[in-house]
């Protein structure tokens, strides 16, 4: 349409201005002028180790992130050779580390944090030092998934190093994260053994009381025909969620399970979604990958 003399400005969505029409002389309507940018979208966090498998670790964070409408910065924390001939972990540099994560926080506007593995005390440490920093308890969403061993069957598969299951939840206390640990690292991290769903919860007291955050349990190394994960929050309230157990076979297992479902849950909790709602979408996301694996691995019977 041809622009008349009573034709107003309009609006370019590529500029970002307003733009005055060629026939209406300067200043009658409106002047052209720059468009208010909108709000930096939330960034999630993700630390873990770097697994060359991509089976696990930082791969497998970053491939479940991007199913999420959230970007997110993804920092290594270990270099791992995971293979049943070789195995080793090598961590960062603490320096290198503390550096990335104040780069990260000057750079986006933080929305959630997923913690992975992380190989030593020291390290560990450093991070919840820098993090109380730059984003104080309770501001912004924290799940950690206290990866220790390796899914992969090697006679020795662990991780991190010796002392760190037992200082952990004390290193943790500044950010009051969502825990999500598995059976054995439960057994781990509090020295009990599991055999029911009141060991569990006595367990996971015992993290809260150390804590003083969330406490989420993946039920899936426990035996039975349902998958059970329980999660436990500091006032004594309790949620579980049942589903039924595919069976995989043994020498194909999936792997990575837990980093994906840490980091779907992190990335739920960063777009705001409560902890219970978050949990929830973060199994079915599991579930989606889990029967998805069950379905290619029958297919080539």
């Amino acid at each position: 349409m041809r622009a008349g003399k009573d034709q107003i400005s309009r609006f370019s969505p590529r500029s970002g201005r307003f733009i005055l029409p060629r026939m209406v002389s300067p200043g009658k309507y409106f002047f052209s002028a720059p468009f208010p940018a909108p709000p930096r979208p939330s960034h999630l966090v993700l630390m873990a180790g770097w697994d060359p498998s991509g089976k696990a670790g930082l791969i497998v964070d970053i491939f479940s992130a991007a199913a999420f409408p959230i970007p997110f910065v993804p920092l290594p924390t270990a270099f791992t050779i995971q293979t049943k001939s070789r195995f080793q972990v090598t961590p960062r540099a603490v320096g290198t580390l503390r550096l990335e994560l104040q780069s990260a926080f000057q750079e986006y506007r933080i929305g959630g944090i997923k913690i992975g593995l992380v190989p030593s005390p020291n390290l560990y440490e450093v991070i919840v030092q820098s993090l109380s920093e730059l984003a104080p308890a309770g501001k912004i969403p924290v799940v950690v998934d206290p990866v220790l061993r390796s899914s992969l069957p090697v006679h020795d598969n662990r991780l991190v190093e010796p002392t760190l299951p037992k200082s952990l939840p004390e290193i943790l206390t500044p950010l009051r994260p969502v825990l999500t640990p598995n059976i054995p690292e439960l057994e781990e991290l509090t020295g009990r053994t599991i055999r029911s769903l009141g060991d569990i919860r006595e367990s996971a007291k015992q993290l809260i009381a150390k804590t003083d955050g969330p406490v989420l349990v993946k039920g899936g190394h426990l035996s039975g025909k349902t998958v059970s994960d329980h999660l436990f929050l500091p006032d004594g309230l309790e949620k579980h969620w049942r589903s039924p157990r595919l069976a995989f076979p043994r020498e194909n297992p999936p792997r990575g399970t837990g980093c994906r479902f840490s980091t779907a849950l992190a990335a739920h909790l960063a777009s705001g979604y409560p902890l219970e709602t978050a949990v929830s979408k973060a199994r079915s996301y599991v579930r989606r990958y889990l029967c998805d694996y069950w379905r290619r691995s029958n297919s080539k019977k």
